[in-house]
C-alpha cells in the first residue's frame, strides 16, 4: 500500500514538474515577427479616393451644380453605419444574449416574444448557464 501511494505521489509530482517546464517555457505563436507582412501593412482609413470623390459630388449637389448626375445625394459608407442607409437597430441578437446572461428578463416585457423564444431554445441546448 506504501509502495502504492510512493508511484501515485511520484507520479503527481513528475506531471506537475511537466506542467510547471510547459509554461515556463511557453512560447507565443503570434507575434510580430511571425505576422504576414500583408497584416502589418494592413490599414484602416476612413478617409481614401472613393469617400474624397463622394463628398466632393456631394457638395457640387448642395451647391445646384449636380444636375449632372442621375441622383441627388449621396450617401457616405466609409464610416460603418448601417443605420444611415435605412437598415435598423439589431436588437434581436442583443434581447437573446440578454436573455441568456439574465433569465430573470425572459419573465419580463423587457424583451420581445421572438428573443425570449430563441433564449430558452438555447438556453435548453447549453450545458452551463451563461455568464456565471
Amino acid at each position: 500500500m506504501i509502495s502504492t501511494m510512493l508511484k501515485t505521489s511520484q507520479t503527481c509530482m513528475t506531471q506537475l514538474r511537466s506542467s510547471q517546464l510547459a509554461s515556463r517555457f511557453y512560447v507565443k505563436v503570434l507575434q510580430k515577427d511571425t505576422l504576414s507582412d500583408n497584416v502589418k501593412k494592413a490599414e484602416y482609413a476612413v478617409r481614401g479616393k472613393i469617400p474624397m470623390r463622394g463628398e466632393e459630388i456631394q457638395t457640387e449637389i448642395n451647391k445646384g451644380a449636380g444636375a449632372k448626375y442621375p441622383f441627388t445625394s449621396t450617401t457616405s459608407l466609409n464610416i460603418g453605419n448601417p443605420q444611415a442607409v435605412g437598415q435598423g437597430h439589431i436588437s434581436f441578437n442583443r434581447e437573446v444574449l440578454s436573455g441568456l446572461i439574465n433569465p430573470s428578463l425572459l419573465t419580463t416585457t423587457a424583451l420581445s416574444h421572438d428573443a425570449k423564444e430563441r433564449a430558452l431554445k438555447y438556453k435548453k441546448l447549453l450545458d452551463t448557464p451563461m455568464g456565471r
